[in-house]
Order: structure tokens, then C-alpha cells, then sequence
């Protein structure tokens, strides 16, 4: 018998779920407000899972969907309905221990290897507690006998365990990471730390971005815990009492959405004007957060060393840095500084370097239409991307899903082979940095189209969809140690997004 898939057809054949709906929980819902004030799907967040679960409900795989996170003031309750959407309220004090203090302050840092940031308050894991119990409270308001709930990233990790005892026994809990996990060494300087890992092993499937994180999450567990680990995952402690299942789930784009969107009459349009404007140069794209991690501020550097060492490429070449603010509602105090750094970097570098004639940065800090984006990815010819520590950061693969071109990325980007880390280190020197830039520019014709076939190949391989789908088949009841999870298949060689 095929042992990639047992656990799975015999599953579905011995044990019949009564509901097979997917619950999806996360600190925010995957919404937002588009252009007309209207609350739609912001495919973005979540790694696009809003587009995989729907495909997913269309192919019958599941029996319906619902979103679960922290309540939006800006967010009515009739139209989180009408998107299968449920708020939890948290009070305004509570949520600031939690998600500023805990969450961005201790955890956060931490988990990025950004040791000198990382603080502690015994109330902000108080805080933490409180609302991962209030997201509890709204799951079991709305779960069901043979639901499938999926809980998403590190401001729930204690979630699992609060819910283990108290939902249906026929309902399956999976939780995945979104950030690194760092090693032993360095999660055991937290306060909570044995409370947390406890926490997160009340689920019967964790998943992570990369191989490199299961490693380090076994050693955690293992020499903080005393448990022992398999390749299939972990022994839990004797009160807990279940195996939990451990595997790697890389998470990719929608590229047909990113696909459909540059087929649209207006994006076609924009693509026109944008191609008229920068005629004659080099567009290198940047698309960050303001975020430290992001590492833009060492970008900017790296790009004006460039200009300074190649002075023949003035006039030539522009960087097109979109850098996206803090959603509205959130504290900013944090990213000021930051910011009044990037401003200030920009603005010496067009000081020196430009003329009336020519602007050598084009800084937008503003949010920007996903048709926008597309339309900006659509005509650079370099994407640059150098955050120094990265979980999953898909900017590569939303790239290369909307234009054929070279990717100059940090050593470990992913999207260069699936298997990679996720992570992703730029060097803290902007002469390495610079010297990754002039290269993709001079890349010839042929090696380029080659390169996006790859690159494109595994992008469209690693979707959303096909995430969720794996993701929702191991974490069914009664597949436990029957699931070998292999490497993942070549991907299918389709013809080249582009023409020949």
C-alpha cells in the first residue's frame, strides 16, 4: 500500500466526520477594506489562505469555513458575516499587554534572533493568557462535533492546550507557525517557556515553514520537556498524553489570482503608464513592512554604495521601494524611529545621486491596491529582498507569479528550491549586499527565462491550496504515525508564463 497515503483514503473510508468544517483561527481576520470602503478577503494575509479555503469548499474537501479573530472596532458584525467572520472581543488593556507587550515585545524579537530587543513583564504573559482563553471561549461558542480547527501562529500558543479537554473528541486541532523557530539554547531564556511548549502540544498536527524549525522545535521540546521526538513527531509528556504530529508545509501564493489580475483591463493599463514612465531604466522592486526584521534601511545602503562604486549605472537604474505601514488601529511608537531612518536614507540618496531629470529611489510609504502591487512587479526587472530573519516571506513568490524576471535574494530565500529555509539571512555587511545587486541586471536573455520557469514551476506548486490541503488531511482523527511525509515531488513542468 502506498504509505503516503494511508491514514488518509483508509480514514475516510473507517471513520466518517460529521461535520468536516474548517475552522480558521488567527490573532486578526484575513480582511480589510478595499478602494470602495467595502470589508472584502485581503488574499494576502495568512499566505493567502481565504483563496485556498474556498477552493477547497468548491472541490469538496471541506464542508464549509469559518474565520475566528481578535474584534476590529472598524469591522461591523453583519459584514464579518457575511464573510464567514467571528470577532472576539478583547478589552483595549488587555489587548495592549498582549499583543504590544508579549507578543511584540517578548516573543516576537525572540523568535527573530533579536535578542538585545526581547523584554519581560510578568503582567504581559498574564495579558497573554487572558486572551488566548477569550479566543477559546469564541471557538467553543461556534465549534462543532467533527470540526477541524486551525490556529495560526505565535500569538496563540497556549490555545491548543485550553481547548485539548474542551472540544468534541472528534474534532481535530493543527497549529502552524508562521515565524522561525529558534534553537533550544534560545527559548529557554523565556520566563514561560515550559508553559508555552505545553501550550502548542495540545495539538495533534504543528507545522512549520522549513525543515530547519522542526529540528529546532524537537530539541526545544526534548531538552526542556524531557519528551522524545520522531521523524514523525513527538511523544508528549504522560498528563497531556497524545502524539503530536510534526511536519513541514511550505507556503506558497495563489499565482493563478496573481494571473487572473494581471489579465484585468485596468492592471494591463497601469502596466502601460508605469512602463512609459520608467522607460530606459532598470527598475529594482522592494516590497517590506515597517518592520526592523525587513531589513530595508541595510537595502537602502546597499543600493547608494551601489550607485557610489558604479557611477556608469546613474541615470540608469531606479529602486521602486514600497514600504507598507502598520494596519490602522495598531501602535505605531515602535516604527517611528525606523521610519524617520528610512526617510532620512532616501532622502540623501536622491540629495546625491539625482537631478530634476532623475530620482534614483522611488519611496512609496503608503497601503497599495494588490492590482497596484501586481502592476509594479509586473514591470521591475530585479526583485530585491533582504529581511535578516524571515519566517515566510513570499514576496518572491508574488514576484514571480506576476513578471518574468530575476530574483536577487539573501542566501536562503526559498522560492530558489522548496526544500530550503524559509528564513531568510541578509548579510549585515551592505558591500555583500551591493555586490548582489549588479549581477541580475546583466543576467542574458535566455538565463533569465530559465530562471522564471523555475522559479515560476515551484511558486505555482506550492500554493495556498495545496498547503491547506495537506495540512487538513494530516491533521484529520486517526492518521497518526501512518503518514510518512516525503519530500515533495518535482513539480509539474508547465510551459513558461511568458512568450518564447
Amino acid at each position: 500500500m502506498n504509505t503516503t497515503t494511508l491514514g488518509i483514503d483508509d480514514l475516510k473510508k473507517s471513520k466518517k466526520l460529521r461535520s468536516n468544517r474548517l475552522l480558521i483561527v488567527s490573532l486578526n481576520n484575513p480582511v480589510s477594506r478595499n478602494s470602495l470602503g467595502e470589508l472584502v478577503y485581503n488574499t494576502t494575509k495568512l499566505a493567502g489562505i481565504t483563496s485556498a479555503v474556498t477552493a477547497l469548499q468548491a472541490s469538496g474537501e471541506i464542508n464549509g469555513y469559518m474565520f475566528i479573530g481578535a474584534e476590529n472596532p472598524s469591522h461591523k458584525k453583519d459584514e464579518l458575516s457575511k464573510l464567514s467572520c467571528v470577532s472576539v472581543p478583547i478589552p483595549s488593556d488587555v489587548m495592549e499587554l498582549y499583543y504590544q507587550g508579549y507578543c511584540k515585545s517578548s516573543l516576537w524579537p525572540l523568535l527573530h534572533y533579536r535578542l538585545q530587543s526581547v523584554k519581560h513583564d510578568s503582567r504581559w504573559f498574564e495579558a497573554y493568557n487572558t486572551a488566548n482563553s477569550l479566543f477559546a471561549d469564541a471557538i467553543l461558542a461556534h465549534c462543532r462535533p467533527g470540526d477541524m480547527v486551525w490556529i495560526h501562529d505565535y500569538h496563540l500558543m497556549m490555545l491548543p492546550a485550553i481547548l485539548r479537554d474542551k472540544l468534541p473528541t472528534d474534532t481535530s486541532l493543527g497549529f502552524f507557525f508562521h515565524v522561525p523557530f529558534v534553537s533550544s539554547e534560545l527559548f529557554r531564556i523565556l520566563p514561560n517557556r515550559t508553559e508555552l511548549l505545553r501550550g502548542v502540544l495540545g495539538a495533534d498536527l504543528i507545522g512549520f515553514q522549513a525543515f530547519e524549525y522542526i529540528r529546532h522545535f524537537h530539541s526545544t521540546v526534548s531538552r526542556l520537556l524531557g519528551v522524545d521526538c520522531t521523524a514523525n513527531g513527538v511523544e508528549t509528556p504522560s498528563d497531556i498524553g497524545h502524539f503530536v504530529r510534526v511536519s513541514v508545509f511550505p507556503a506558497g501564493v495563489d499565482t493563478d489570482g496573481f494571473r487572473r489580475l494581471l489579465g484585468l483591463d485596468s492592471v494591463q493599463s497601469r502596466i502601460s503608464q508605469l512602463r512609459q514612465t520608467f522607460k530606459g531604466y532598470q527598475v529594482i522592486i522592494g516590497k517590506d513592512r515597517v518592520d526592523e526584521i525587513e531589513g530595508v534601511p541595510l537595502k537602502l545602503q546597499a543600493f547608494e554604495m551601489f550607485l557610489k562604486q558604479n557611477p556608469v549605472w546613474k541615470g540608469k537604474v531606479i529602486l521602486l521601494q514600497l514600504y507598507e505601514p502598520p494596519e490602522p488601529g495598531k501602535s505605531q511608537d515602535d516604527k517611528i524611529a525606523l521610519q524617520r531612518v528610512v526617510n532620512e536614507t532616501v532622502g540623501r540618496i536622491n540629495g546625491a545621486y539625482g537631478s530634476i531629470d532623475y530620482v534614483p529611489v522611488h519611496y512609496i510609504n503608503k497601503k497599495l491596491d494588490i492590482e497596484e502591487i501586481c502592476a509594479m512587479f509586473s514591470i521591475a526587472d530585479v526583485a530585491l529582498i533582504t529581511p535578516m530573519r524571515d519566517g515566510m516571506n513570499l514576496i518572491s513568490h508574488e514576484f514571480t507569479a506576476c513578471q518574468p524576471a530575476p530574483v536577487a535574494e539573501d542566501e536562503e530565500n526559498s522560492s530558489k528550491d522548496d526544500n530550503k529555509s524559509k528564513e531568510q539571512q541578509a548579510t549585515t555587511t551592505t558591500t555583500t549586499v551591493d555586490s548582489t545587486a549588479p549581477p541580475p541586471i546583466h543576467f542574458p536573455l535566455k538565463a533569465n527565462k530559465a530562471t522564471q520557469t523555475k522559479k515560476y514551476n515551484i511558486a505555482k506548486f506550492h500554493t495556498p491550496h495545496n498547503v491547506s490541503l495537506d495540512f487538513k488531511k494530516m491533521a484529520q482523527p486517526g492518521s497518526v504515525c501512518f503518514i510518512l511525509h516525503l519530500p515533495s515531488p518535482s513539480p509539474p513542468s508547465p510551459s513558461p508564463p511568458f512568450p518564447s
